[in-house]
């Protein structure tokens, strides 16, 4: 091989290597502008879950106040029931409203210890 023949070899070499690392800074410009897009979209996924957090915690606050008041309620009825101790008008209300506490108490997933 002539010494100008490897000179032509050499800037060819030259001239691919540059294509080729155009190329690939071409390429991962292309896969860097999507990683953007693609974590913008997980920010805003993101922002939504918080919302969506901030929403369940307050009705998760609000739950347990209704909780809290329904537990007081059952007590107060508990308590009025051993006063009153079955007379047949108060009796059946304090059963009606302690099936209305029951049903109440159900639907919100709160348990009552066995008395």
């Amino acid at each position: 091989m002539t010494e100008d023949q490897f000179e032509k070899l050499a800037q060819l070499m030259q001239v691919s290597h540059d294509d080729l690392e155009q190329k690939m800074e071409e390429g991962f410009a292309h896969v860097d502008a999507r990683f953007e897009r693609i974590d913008a979209r997980f920010e805003r996924i993101d922002a939504r879950f918080g919302q969506v957090d901030a929403r369940f915690d307050k009705v998760d606050n609000e739950l347990a106040h209704i909780r809290t008041e329904l537990k007081d309620i059952r007590k107060r009825l508990d308590i009025l029931e051993e006063k009153v101790d079955q007379q047949s008008g108060f009796a059946k209300e304090i059963d009606h409203i302690l099936t209305r506490v029951t049903m109440i108490e159900k639907r919100l997933g709160i348990t009552q210890p066995a008395s």
